[in-house]
């Protein structure tokens, strides 16, 4: 929903400033409509120069759909993309956007292999989720992609390939309709192997989960660090995909694993489990979560924020940081907490 204080747009004749402006939809069309009427979304910042509230999230979403949009994929990393198609992306931007100077350099972005989700796609993280990460708060949707990113190239040095297969962390999540999900998640469970498992994060608005599915024993896990029921979003979302594949419905199970002691740890853990899954000897879901602790010390998240942080700083342009694209200084500045707005954005 977008507030009146929300939005800036040029006064009518004889409109006063404190009059109601009506609330309006949420989908990216409202952007669209919006800025063909003169009228732009105001981004709020904090006193630590991080964009918040519900026109932040609009912002993220929006910049990486126009990335997409407008960035061949010929183009690998955001260092190489030509400084005229990064103008045009921040002109966009700044058309439906009130937002900060400093955020035309704010985004670190990372081609996906296409074994890696099943198709070839960009993954842009903002600054703004960077930032979230570094302080241990609730981490966006490309910070978990890259971490999977980060996964398969483990999984390729152990040759354990044709164990798992990942999903991306948008596509089944809560949002899209339920019909476009259970058609993307039939399409990558099609492409599994005999007894290969798919590995998935799941949010339903706000809670990461983590679903593991082996088609060929037509199972379904779902392994949750807050152990609440199973969302049945996402239960019909997995039940029309095995139904569009004329196959039973999948027999769920409700894992017992670590438990997040507080309310901002779930993608985090979600991280942690896929780890210990892929790391593991076994290939029972039910016996590596029995092996993990009840819960993960610090040190144990931190394990997988050094191994985020070192892999994504390869990708980091040397505009961005006072690292100078030094994928270790970058990874000082991630585990310990020293990431600022001068240092990424000046």
């Amino acid at each position: 929903m977008v507030d009146s204080q929300d939005v800036a747009r040029p006064k009518e004749k004889g409109e006063s400033s404190t009059q109601k402006r009506k609330r309006g939809p949420t989908e990216m069309k409202e952007i669209t409509r919006a800025r063909s009427e003169g009228q732009k979304l105001v981004i709020q910042y904090n006193e630590l120069g991080q964009a918040i509230g519900q026109n932040a999230t609009k912002l993220k979403s929006f910049i990486g759909t126009t990335v997409r949009f407008h960035v061949p994929i010929i183009y690998s990393d955001w260092p190489t993309v030509p400084k005229e198609i990064k103008d045009k992306i921040f002109e966009l931007i700044e058309a439906g956007f009130v937002v900060d100077p400093r955020s035309k350099k704010a985004i670190i972005q990372i081609t996906t292999p296409h074994d890696v989700f099943g198709v070839r796609r960009k993954c842009c993280i903002m600054i703004e989720s960077l930032k979230d990460f570094t302080s241990m708060r609730p981490i966006a949707t490309a910070c978990l992609d890259a971490y999977i990113m980060y996964l398969y190239t483990r999984m390729e040095s152990a040759r354990t390939l044709n164990l798992y297969k990942f999903l991306d962390s948008g596509s089944i999540s809560c949002g899209s309709s339920k019909e476009e999900r259970a058609q993307l998640l039939t399409a990558r469970l099609l492409g599994t192997d005999y007894d290969q498992l798919l590995l998935f994060p799941y949010n339903s608005g706000n809670h990461w989960t983590l679903v593991v599915i082996n088609l060929t024993k037509g199972a379904a896990f779902w392994i949750d660090p807050l152990k609440n029921r199973i969302d049945p979003d996402v239960t019909e979302v997995v039940e029309r995909s095995f139904n569009i594949m004329n196959k039973k419905k999948p027999a769920w199970r409700v894992v017992k694993c670590p438990k997040q002691s507080g309310v901002v740890e779930c993608g985090y853990y979600v991280m942690r489990f896929m780890r210990d899954i892929i790391m593991s000897t076994s290939t029972s879901i039910i016996q590596i979560m029995k092996d993990s602790p009840r819960a993960y010390t610090q040190d144990e998240i931190d394990c997988i924020r050094s191994e985020w942080a070192e892999f994504v700083g390869k990708h980091v342009d040397k505009g961005l940081n006072k690292a100078k694209g030094n994928p270790m200084a970058f990874y000082k500045c991630v585990v310990h907490h020293e990431v600022n707005v001068m240092c990424l954005c000046g």
